[in-house]
């Protein structure tokens, strides 16, 4: 018996696999141990799509009811614009202004502190002095929970808008008592409001104007405390209550000697003026879209999406018979939960797949014991993983299980080396609890330091910074958790194990049983692994390449593996071929630089395309509905209501939620839940547009909601320039310009057709000798056009606005609005046309701005088989710089900036992975050639990645990036064993050409194997969808 093994010093792992090998019960105590905490940490940990997290962006929102895009621009975004620029740690500052809504978007470096970022922002705005009729500014950090909302519910019937107001108000109450509920909110719903319509002929018969009349409601409105007081030995509270309880009350207010609100103004109660219609159609369920009201659902963060989610569903059925009655309907749409369950049962899908085919290459390389010795290291590792992940505060979502899955081919390459090696010591005639020691001690440091390796490279995933990091991150954290766990695994838990499995008599099967049976279970475990993957060709062809194996590996290859073969043999003389001669290994190092100059090629001339992300199939759509400007609610309904009948013809749409106005009358959203088991998302996105071609009055955009994180438009060109008419009119000619493009879709310009405007010219000479200002005069108009309110009636049940307003009923045209009372200081009314003058003109429907700067930005979406490089370096060749009108300059984000951004950090990314795995290698070896030579495995796996992706028709983009990343501590490991085992050999006194010949040949085995498995874990998951 060779004792070479025994000479090795032992190390502080071999220690420990001592431990476990004398203390087998140990070694159950500890498995027990991992499965339980594995179990328990999995049931805490909640379930989610996406990881949560806050965007270090502030969007700040404040309201200017009335004002056009330009009068907010100037009197509200400019301000806010000055006053936020000079905060620190501020990155970019962009806004989108529209008709009566100001938004600015304030982004800052990933490093700051973003709430109390936001208190300092907050604190600076309340500086800001802003016209009469500005609201208060409200922000809110924007994280993820703001674009996936727990679900939405529609409340439908045949029922009044207060009815349904009621309702909804109700289901609310109720959910929100839902534990993991943050909050509810309602869209469509009407409030009650008390209008005192004036009569302007008799305010001006009377002396009244608008002022006085409300001063005179607020005055008369009023419920005070007066303090406390003693009477005979009672305490009593004073106070004064002037509160209106009812319409007379109003009617009866005193505004001077002899006139009443009554006098000048009729008082009626009723509902307050609605700025949009909601409607619900359920397939099935009513023969067209019903009135109704949708409520949003929010959850809290890091809350179960899932349990949550199951919790509301139980109480809406529930409550069916005492929040609602039968002939109501209450739907749950966009559910987040159903999107979650499908994700991560696609994905776990793919994760068991994974294990079986894991198992089915280990059946192929080791024995049946031994190869069930190493699968449990798959089950532990993973269990071990999940109590963990509760300790780095991550959830159980998509990424996370992706990480698992990748995690599964490289956890048990080390359990694989240990194995092979106690066996191949075993086969020397060591004794099995020998083998088991110094085999584990002698490969202990490299399979540690091939561990360290793949941590490096994970490493700069897991701390890269910004959006990008946080998706990233609990990939590459759940992939070095899984692979520490394994390592420890596979020294203490795997020696013990075959130690105690192998020492028993091994039960001989003749070669035919063999033969026969192995290939039988090789088949079934390969079919449950790839049926369902896609193509019935691939499942096909995926069964019976291993069912060959199988057939070959027992009909061909000994009990003691490939190192007996005649292929292992042939093998070691091909390596001892190239070595022994010094100009064949350089031709070979000469043929791998050429095939890497070539691979690196593909991207220039275009053999490889590059794209940020892939184009995921939808599983529901979304339509935006802009008709022209100027429309009334009315019309617009009428608009798509027309759209709402196309749609009912389309059988896979199983229902759908339409909003008209809201914030612009004139536009419109419609959700769309489709069936996706009949047709294909892409399917029926292409039904949905052939159906709305041709649809007058109405431009529609129809985007597709898909998995993943949320993501722009592939293209997106941004046009500066700030005289609004010069660039609106290019934008108009590149709108066009980029909607001829074969493969385009969806284009869309952020400035459209406004409402027409009606722009008041005050000569304000004239104004003063009428005592007036053109600030009053704004105000009173103000306040005739959208109303004034002065005050509030409370109700047992309910508090309703006393709201001022002029009867517009009757103000038909341009000549009437001249006629326009206003009041001078006297009380006296003046006409409009006294004083100014009146000029109508085009409206846009928004100003965006970038850093300062006006922009209009175009996107658009892109169909399967085109790239956006080639699309954009269209774009390019039609638009040169030199032929850009004055003042006019084009920038392209999209993908292009995602690319150059992203892909820059991608790169840092795998830079310093390469540097980490270098000192590891250094520290190692305790040399600084070995390593380079190990390095050179990397550009050998990048060829692999280059071509692999360019046979099977896909682009690079940020998966296959991270990807390459993540392959820098994959690659090299096999090199690790090897190296670590020639310098073996060499102590051993053999030479170096016989040290890489023996070496290729003992460690052919266990490369192979450690290679495969790594492959086989996410083979299922390459046959998938790009997410």
């Amino acid at each position: 018996m060779d004792n070479e093994e025994k000479s090795i010093k032992i190390n502080i792992f071999g220690r420990i696999a001592r431990l476990f090998i004398n203390q087998f019960q140990l070694s159950i105590l500890v498995i027990l141990l991992i499965l339980s905490v594995g179990l328990l940490g999995f049931s805490n940990l909640p379930k989610e799509s996406l990881p949560e997290f806050e965007f270090p962006e502030i969007i700040i929102q404040t309201a200017f009811p009335g004002a056009s895009p330009e009068d907010v621009e100037a009197l509200v975004t400019k301000k806010i614009e000055n006053k936020v620029k000079d905060l620190e740690d501020i990155d970019t500052l962009n806004s989108e202004t529209g008709f009566g809504i100001s938004l600015v978007n304030a982004t800052f470096l990933d490093s700051v502190d973003i709430d109390r970022k936001k208190i300092e922002l907050d604190n600076a705005l309340r500086e800001i002095s802003f016209t009469d009729g500005v609201g208060n500014p409200e922000s809110f950090v924007l994280s993820t929970a703001d674009f996936l909302p727990l679900m939405n519910i529609s409340v439908a019937g045949d029922y009044d808008l207060p009815q349904l107001t009621n309702i909804a108000n109700d289901i609310k109450d109720e959910i929100e008592g839902v534990k993991g509920i943050d909050s509810v909110t309602i869209n469509g719903e009407v409030s009650r409001e008390i209008e005192v319509v004036l009569d302007e002929l008799k305010m001006m018969k009377y002396g009244i104007d608008y002022n006085q009349i409300r001063d005179a409601i607020q005055v008369n409105n009023f419920d005070a405390p007066l303090g406390e007081l003693p009477l005979n030995g009672v305490r009593y509270n004073l106070r004064v209550d002037e509160s209106y309880t009812s319409l007379s009350d109003i009617e009866n207010t005193f505004i001077k000697e002899g006139v009443y609100i009554k006098d000048v103004a009729q008082v009626v109660e009723g509902l307050a003026p609605v700025d949009s219609y909601n409607r619900t159609f359920i397939r099935g369920l009513n023969e067209e879209a019903l009135p109704s009201l949708f409520l949003t659902v929010n959850r809290e963060v890091n809350s179960d999406v899932i349990g949550t989610s199951l919790a509301v569903k139980e109480l809406l059925e529930e409550s069916k018979g005492t929040l609602y009655t039968d002939d109501v309907t209450v739907n749950v749409s966009n559910d987040l939960a159903v999107n979650v369950d499908n994700d991560l049962g696609k994905i776990e899908s793919s994760a068991w797949s994974g294990l079986l085919v894991v198992i089915v290459v280990l059946f192929l390389f080791i024995g049946l014991r031994e190869s069930l010795i190493v699968s449990i290291s798959i089950p532990l590792s993973l269990l071990g993983t999940l109590g963990i992940l509760n300790l780095f505060n991550l959830t159980f979502n998509t990424f996370v299980v992706l990480g698992l899955i990748v995690a599964l081919g490289l956890l048990v390459d080390n359990s694989i080396i240990v194995m092979e090696n106690i066996d191949r010591l075993h086969r020397k005639e060591y004794s099995i609890f020998e083998a088991a020691f110094y085999g584990t001690n002698q490969v202990a440091f490299p399979v540690t330091s091939a561990t360290m390796t793949t941590l490096a490279a994970f490493f700069p995933l897991a701390i890269l910074p910004g959006v990008l990091g946080n998706f990233v991150s609990p990939i590459a954290i759940t992939i070095m958790i899984t692979v520490s766990v394994s390592l420890f695994v596979s020294l203490a838990i795997t020696p013990s194990l075959s130690a105690k499995i192998l020492a028993g008599r091994q039960i001989k099967l003749n070669k035919r049983v063999r033969v026969v049976g192995g290939t039988i279970v090789v088949a079934l475990l390969s079919y449950i692994a790839f049926r369902g993957v896609g193509s019935i060709w691939i499942t096909i062809i995926m069964v019976s390449l291993f069912t060959v194996m199988m057939f070959l590996r027992t009909m061909y290859v000994s009990e003691k593996g490939l190192e007996e073969t005649r292929l292992t043999e042939r093998y070691s003389r091909f390596i001892w071929w190239i070595v022994i001669k010094k100009r064949r290994g350089t031709l070979v190092l000469a043929i791998g630089f050429l095939a890497l100059l070539v691979s690196f090629g593909t991207f220039f001339t275009g053999i490889l395309k590059v794209a940020f992300f892939p184009v995921n199939e939808p599983t529901s759509l979304a339509l935006s509905v802009d008709t022209a400007g100027g429309r009334t609610l009315e019309e617009t309904d009428e608009v798509v209501r027309d759209i709402e009948d196309k749609l009912y013809e389309i059988d896979t749409i199983t229902q759908f939620n339409s909003t008209v106005g809201g914030n612009e009358i004139d536009f419109a959203t419609i959700s769309i839940e489709l069936d996706t088991e009949t047709l294909s998302g892409f399917e029926n996105r292409n039904l949905v547009e052939s159906a709305l071609e041709n649809v007058p009055g109405a431009v529609i955009n129809i985007q597709g909601i898909a998995s993943g994180p949320p993501v722009g438009k592939p293209i997106e060109i941004g046009i500066y320039g700030e005289d609004l008419a010069v660039s609106n009119e290019f934008a108009s000619e590149v709108y066009s310009r980029i909607n001829a493009i074969d493969g385009v879709y969806n284009v869309e310009s952020s400035v459209t057709d406004g409402v027409p405007q009606l722009v008041v010219d005050i000569d304000e000479g004239k104004a003063l000798t009428y005592g007036l200002t053109p600030i009053q005069m704004t105000n009173q108009l103000r306040g005739e056009l959208n109303g004034i309110k002065a005050a509030t009636l409370k109700r047992a049940d309910e508090e309703v606005d006393i709201v001022l307003r002029k009867d517009l009923t009757a103000v038909d045209t341009v000549e009437k609005v001249e006629n326009f009372f206003i009041a001078g200081p006297t009380g006296n009314m003046f006409t409009l046309s006294s004083f100014a003058d009146i000029e109508e003109v085009s409206g846009i429907s928004g100003i965006s701005r970038k850093e300062g700067e006006r922009v209009i930005t175009i996107s658009a979406d892109l169909r399967e088989g085109y790239n956006v490089n080639d699309v954009v370096n269209q774009i390019k060749s039609i638009y040169p710089e030199n032929t850009l009108p004055q003042g006019i300059e084009i920038k392209f984000a999209g993908d292009v900036e995602g690319i150059e951004q992203n892909f820059g950090n991608l790169l840092q990314s795998m830079i310093l992975a390469v540097f980490l795995v270098f000192i590891i290698l250094t520290l190692q070896f305790k040399s600084i050639g070995q390593p380079f030579i190990i390095l050179t495995t990397l550009p050998m796996g990048f060829i692999g990645v280059i071509w692999g992706l360019v046979l099977t028709g896909n682009e690079f983009g940020f998966y296959a990036f991270m990807g390459l990343v993540a392959l820098i501590g994959i690659a090299v490991n096999d090199a690790i064993v090897l190296i670590e085992y020639i310098n073996y050999l060499r102590k051993q006194g053999k030479d170096v050409a016989d040290a890489i010949k023996e070496a290729g040949r003992t460690r052919l085995n266990p490369v192979l194997a450690t290679t495969l498995t790594t492959i086989s874990g996410v083979l299922r998951l390459a046959f998938k969808e790009a997410y």
